[in-house]
């Protein structure tokens, strides 16, 4: 009898509830959200105010309009299926006591200014299907040991998509995240010019986003936002897979955490940085996107990765990544930078590898596609190599300036640094400006520039300005034979303690130019080789502008023969490629009879006859061979491998054949650290801590073949 009572007194209160409840319409604009207008009316009110309070009380029959008037509780497993619901000013949907939302095919939205979002508190969750939570100052909040599935879920014209947190009690966890969506289609309710400020926002926690492994059709995006996903607190984490980033006003990703690492993602035309890292301790990114192709308000610059500071023993590993940076010069206006790093010299021990990226850049702003600026931590290792780089700027066949498009870009002091094996080329091989690589601005050693090459290039291949003690060996500068207007490497300023070694410079108009001023110290039987193709080329091999020849002679150890008259001649007698045919002034080279070749790179030359073909182009006539002929290089890959590399610690070197006596591991600094003999075994397995390593091995015939080791 009390239960019929009540039963009754309840439905009078909510037909009464109903009564008093405001008219309400739902109608959708062009871009498909729902929005208020006056006159119609819900099918049901909850929430503080009304007799359901609780979602322990509330069952839906033939309801599609919801309003909700006060906070409501989710204290059971609840759904909001096919549902549309309007949630006053400050109002919360608070989910506890192990409750359970769930939203499926469904619109949370408030009609004038912002409802306060959705708690989880305590070992909660939610899961979302379908569905689009709008209007919120915080559409999900969540500390503590909860859990949220979210799919194919809109989040739009919210202060904040996600916040989720860390607190004495646990982490959230995120279980599913696929095809969700991070918008602000216009103002936020009750603003005039007020925009989403971030999508995702973690605080001290630790989040894997790591969840679509399948199908770039699952990819969540976030898109004309202030911020993509902002993580703070000192020991954060994130990892993310699948992700993309578009038209972002300021950071697609802003870490101040302590580790991230981001594959299969996409940055598209962030306004600052696609991705910023503060104080950097273990960054890892992969197999990503990263592209600027609009212009911004301002001058700022913009970057695709950016990094400020490092912390102790930091890693920085970012291989196989694709940028494209194309901004046309009328809608150009600030510099770009794809990689960004920037330090302040005040942690040890940080270890750089960038490898196996693409990068194209087109612009005029003194823009790079990797710039290195600051001072870098003490002990740390750099290691830029196998990247290929298509940069140019838009003045035509102009000597490049401080406003040119530039590969790689480093300002400051370096030490161990390694530029390898990278490639070269304009954006669109039309003549257009290319600086390849500059460096200034250094004192530091074991800085090395090696085994990188330019195809075809108006522009600057190397250039060092200010830039001491560093070894270029091996490189590479070539154009066609009817397009020399490049220059192959450049001096500017007091680079005294470089190396010059083994470097090739074919048909290119400058070899090697040496401003007034600039210093790099006597190059002595260094095997560098210039290639003409006639004695009528307009080709200069060496030209001092004004610079001391004293502090810049080039010595080579073989004699100039003749070569045939005629521009462009295949025909022609065999001639020293040692001894540049054009320079300018002359003595700056001083010629030496029969003195052997000296090696500037660690055990560049073996004991081997340089092969004719390779150093003229012509077959093998008797008149073609060199009169003193300098050693060349024995490939390591042909004496010993080193896998993996880089490593986590465990590493193993196997021998290819015989001829090995011993092998010897140093640290950046030249420490030895191991020393084994070779004596009846091919493969030895060794461990190591986190750095940059030399592994170097002799053979019985006395040489040394060396290959670098990172181990992170």
């Amino acid at each position: 009898m009390m239960k019929n009572n009540f039963t009754t007194i309840l439905a009078i209160f909510l037909g009464f509830s109903m009564m008093l409840a405001p008219k309400l319409s739902l109608a959708q604009d062009e871009t498909g959200f729902l929005w208020c207008a006056e006159n119609a009316t819900a099918d049901i009110v909850i929430g503080k105010g009304t007799g359901l309070t609780h979602s322990s009380q509330v069952q839906f029959f033939n309801v599609t309009n919801v309003q909700i008037i006060g906070n409501f509780i989710i204290d059971n497993n609840f759904i909001f299926e096919n549902k549309n619901v309007s949630i006053n000013n400050d109002v919360s949907i608070i989910v506890q006591n192990e409750g359970n939302l769930t939203l499926r095919n469904s619109n949370l939205f408030a009609c004038d200014l912002l409802w306060n979002g959705i708690f989880l508190r305590g070992q909660t969750s939610i899961q979302s299907f379908d569905s689009k939570i709008e209007d919120a100052k915080t559409a999900i909040f969540s500390k503590s040991s909860t859990t949220l599935n979210l799919s194919n879920t809109t989040f739009n014209k919210n202060v904040i998509g996600i916040q989720l947190e860390r607190d004495l009690f646990g982490s959230p966890q995120i279980d599913v995240f696929i095809k969700n969506s991070f918008t602000c289609t216009g103002p936020i309710n009750g603003t005039y010019d007020q925009f989403t400020e971030a999508g995702i926002l973690l605080r001290k926690a630790n989040i894997n986003l790591n969840l679509n492994t399948t199908s770039p059709f699952d990819n969540s995006i976030f898109q004309g936002i202030q911020n993509g996903i902002v993580v703070e607190g000192i020991n954060s984490k994130l990892v993310a897979n699948g992700i993309e980033f578009e038209d972002i006003e300021v950071n697609g990703i802003d870490m101040s955490g302590k580790e991230l690492t981001i594959v299969n993602s996409k940055f598209e035309n962030c306004g600052r940085n696609g991705l910023l890292m503060e104080n950097v301790f273990n960054l890892d990114v992969q197999q990503s996107e990263f592209v600027i192709n609009k212009a911004v308000k301002g001058m700022r610059p913009r970057s695709g990765i950016r990094t400020n500071g490092f912390l102790d023993n930091a890693t920085i590993f970012i291989k196989n990544n694709y940028q494209n940076y194309n901004l046309n010069e009328s809608a150009s206006q600030c510099q770009i930078y794809g990689m960004r790093f920037t330090g302040d010299g005040s942690s040890t021990n940080a270890s750089m590898l960038i490898s196996d990226n693409i990068s194209l850049l087109k612009d005029k702003n003194s823009s790079a596609c990797i710039f290195l600026e600051g001072e870098f931590p003490m002990n740390s290792s750099i290691d830029l190599r196998v990247n290929q780089f298509k940069c140019s700027s838009y003045i035509l066949h102009e000597t490049p300036s401080v406003n040119s498009a530039m590969g790689i870009f480093s300002s400051g002091e370096r030490e161990n640094m390694n530029l390898q094996a990278n490639d070269f080329q304009e954006y669109n091989s039309t003549g257009e400006n290319l600086l390849g690589i500059l460096l200034q601005d250094s004192e530091g050693s074991n800085n090395f520039i090696s085994e990188n090459e330019t195809l075809g290039f108006n522009g600057i291949f190397i250039q060092l300005n200010n830039f001491k003690n560093s070894v270029i060996c091996s490189n590479k500068a070539i154009q066609p034979i009817l397009s020399r207007r490049g220059i192959g490497f450049d001096f500017l300023g007091d680079n005294l303690g470089t190396q010059f070694t083994q470097n090739s410079m074919r048909w290119v108009k400058i070899g090697v130019r040496l401003s007034e001023n600039a210093i790099i110290g006597p190059q002595i039987h260094q095997g560098n080789t210039w290639i003409a193709n006639s004695v009528f080329d307009l080709y200069t091999a060496i030209f001092c502008d004004n610079c001391d020849v004293d502090q810049n002679r080039f010595e080579v150890h073989t004699d100039q023969t003749e070569i045939a008259p005629g521009p462009y001649s295949t025909t022609f007698s065999y001639y020293s490629p040692y001894y540049p045919l054009v320079v300018i002034p002359q003595d700056i080279m001083i010629k030496t009879d029969g003195a052997p070749p000296t090696s500037g790179c660690i055990q560049l030359f073996a004991n081997q006859e340089p092969p004719v073909e390779e150093l003229t182009g012509s077959s093998n006539d008797e008149n073609q061979k060199a009169i003193n002929p300098i050693n060349t290089l024995i490939p390591s890959d042909q004496v010993f491998k080193v896998y993996p590399n880089p490593t986590d610690h465990q590493f193993t070197i196997d021998f290819l054949g015989e001829g090995a006596s011993q092998i010897f591991i140093t640290d950046i600094s030249g420490k030895e650290l191991i020393s084994q003999k070779v004596i009846n075994v091919n493969s030895f397995n060794f461990e190591l801590e986190s750095g940059l390593y030399c592994v170097r091995v002799r053979m019985k015939s006395g040489e040394m073949v060396t290959k670098k080791l990172q181990v992170f």
